[in-house]
């Protein structure tokens, strides 16, 4: 038996054919990411570094 992962949301296999999105949620049509989308997200984390770090590194953070 595997333990599944506490911070993951898993839905059993028999739950999808009846799952459907909420009105105003996400919709389920397949998204299509610009190529260059890796990347400006990562330019966006690497400006905003020691923001991130200073967050997860807080006292009362439950990252640490």
């Amino acid at each position: 038996m595997r333990i599944p992962d506490e911070d993951t949301l898993n839905l059993p296999d028999g739950l999808f054919g009846n799952a459907h999105p909420r009105r105003g949620g996400a919709s389920p049509h397949e998204i299509t990411l610009a190529p260059d989308a890796v990347g400006t997200l990562q330019e966006g984390i690497d400006g905003e570094r020691e923001y991130i770090a200073s967050i997860l590194d807080h006292a009362e953070s439950d990252a640490g």
